[in-house]
């Protein structure tokens, strides 16, 4: 598992993250890497469940209907994600596997089927 790098940043007395930089889609090259994240999230690096994500947030401060808000931001980004997917220099193969893996994710967050 590539350890993502994340950064933080401080304004107006509160910490944020950073834009995401340097990301790796492991999965779809290794798939014997089943680990999702190279450090754990509510004790778990695989198999992340929405309550996870919840569950951390509380942690941080952060409201549930935050949490919400991002999952449900993510789904409706699909078709850019798709885009960028689809200009990328990978084969036609990984560009396949890279959208299945990110509908996958996606729907486990959501708890419901995500058509595409």
């Amino acid at each position: 598992m590539h350890l993502k790098n994340f950064s933080l940043y401080e304004v107006a007395d509160k910490i944020r993250l950073t834009p995401a930089y340097d990301l790796l889609n492991v999965a779809i090259i290794n798939p014997r890497d089943d680990e999702e994240l190279a450090l754990t999230l509510n004790g778990r690096k695989k198999k992340l469940q929405k309550v996870d994500f919840f569950k951390a947030a509380v942690t941080l401060g952060i409201e549930n209907v935050i949490v919400e808000r991002l999952i449900n931001k993510y789904i409706r980004l699909l078709p850019k994600f798709e885009a960028i997917i689809q200009a990328s220099f990978l084969s036609a193969d990984l560009k396949e596997k890279y959208l299945n893996l990110l509908i996958e994710r996606l729907c486990r967050l959501s708890h419901k089927a995500i058509g595409y």
